[in-house]
């Protein structure tokens, strides 16, 4: 398994709590009052509670941790993508797109470009080169011993090109390979060798998973893949799993789900049914097991060692809480 900057299911999740060693990193707070919206600056705090720290004073989200540095979205210079040494003495910006889903693996950075939804990677060692993988419509991407599992806006797949039967939802496999060729800035349509390199996605089989409307939450764990299901974009009705081969595919459980983190034995989970609130619930990954473990509305699921992290909502301001995995310790940060 190749290093991460962060889980999975930290980045599906807005990426606003990462760690590293001892250390604790978070951006603690979203005001939708302000435009464009606070994400909050970016801390770090020792596991024990002691040395907290303010790193940067930008709005920031997806955090990825790689060597001395912190990866990050910064919402207050139009989502582009940057970095600060874990010191905050010194910031930079890697480019000029607007960009989601940052995520660090490995020796690569990679990113989605929110005009065109396209997924592209930057090398550790040459953050000028942005290489484009050829999909389209991405809306979440794992990227799991070199193979691009992602949902796009009505369908679900295992890296797939965006290209299935017309009206189905079918998941796919596809492995992360080096093309020569080229992209054009989706700005200025100039093209610029040293802006985008094309990575085409080798099609090695194809398998058909669901045929369900949308999908989301789409989270890989130990040989599984973790995903929601559902009837319309406004909620998700189904919580299921299956290997990454495709087979034994499993219904965990039927419930209107928000957001959701896959971390170890246990998916967390917002429970979005009518008349039961927006809260917080942990299930085990065989489906068992499901409680609730806290009564505040809840978004944003975040782990970090014993801990998950998640805001509540309150008018258009968001603030972070923390409590234990059991359930235990509710505080906010």
């Amino acid at each position: 398994m190749e290093e991460r900057g962060n889980t999975a299911g930290n980045i599906s999740n807005n990426g606003l709590v990462a760690t590293e060693g001892d250390w604790i990193y978070y951006s603690y707070r979203i005001n939708y009052e302000l435009s464009p919206p606070s994400s909050g600056e970016i801390f770090k705090i020792n596991k024990d509670g002691s040395g907290k720290k303010r790193i940067s004073n930008g709005d920031s989200d997806y955090l990825n941790i790689k060597g001395d540095w912190i990866y990050f979205r910064s919402l207050s210079d139009d989502n582009s993508l940057c970095r600060v040494d874990k010191e905050g003495k010194m910031v930079s910006k890697l480019h000029d797109f607007r960009c989601k889903y940052v995520s660090v693996v490995g020796d690569w950075v990679y990113i989605i470009l929110e005009r065109d939804n396209i997924l592209c990677r930057m090398h550790i060692d040459d953050l000028g080169e942005k290489r484009g993988l050829g999909i389209g419509d991405v809306w979440n991407v794992n990227i799991v011993d070199g193979w691009a599992y992602h949902s796009d806006a009505e369908r679900i797949y295992f890296g797939a090109t965006g290209v299935s039967d017309a009206g189905n939802c079918k998941l796919y496999k596809k492995r992360v390979i080096d093309y020569k060729g080229f992209l054009s800035d989706p700005n200025t349509k100039k093209m610029d060798n040293k802006t985008f390199e094309r990575i085409f996605l080798d099609d090695l089989r194809r398998i058909p998973l669901d045929n369900a409307l949308f999908c989301n939450n789409v989270q890989v764990e130990d040989g599984w893949v973790y995903y929601t299901v559902s009837s319309s974009r406004s909620h998700d009705d189904k919580l299921y799993k299956v290997r990454t081969d495709g087979t034994d595919k499993t219904l965990l459980l039927e419930c209107r789900i928000g957001c959701m983190n896959v971390s170890g034995n246990w998916i967390y989970y917002s429970n979005n049914d009518i008349g039961k609130g927006v809260y917080l619930y942990r299930i085990r990954t065989n489906g068992t097991e499901n409680t609730q473990l806290s009564d505040i509305n809840t978004h944003w699921i975040n782990i970090a060692n014993d801990w998950v992290y998640f805001c509540s909502r309150k008018d258009l301001v968001f603030d972070m809480y923390k409590i234990k995995t059991d359930g235990t310790e509710l505080q906010m940060v």
